[in-house]
């Protein structure tokens, strides 16, 4: 929903005077503005909350790549105390 710039200024001056002289066209007027931002409100969360699960994914990913590479040095870490045990002994 667009508003002219009549419009936003009509708006402006309403909210900077308390809607002093307000006429049944402000009245509607307002009541078009309230609902626009109400929207963009709700489009705002929506878009917020999507990034918020994004990133929750994200962060769940990493965490599992975390795990996955530490498990995969320990394994090489026991390979590699197993190797020099069996060196050692052939010493």
């Amino acid at each position: 929903m667009d508003f002219t710039n009549a419009e936003k200024e009509r708006i402006n001056k309403l909210y900077g005077t308390d809607f002093e002289n307000i006429t049944p066209e402000d009245a509607l007027l307002i009541g078009r503005w309230e609902a626009w931002k109400a929207t963009q409100e709700s489009e705002h969360q929506a878009k917020m909350k999507a990034i918020e699960d994004e990133a929750a994914a994200r962060v769940e990913a990493t965490r599992a790549q975390h795990k996955q590479a530490m498990d995969n040095l320990a394994e090489l870490h026991a390979m590699a105390i197993a190797r020099l045990e069996r060196l050692q002994d052939g010493i």
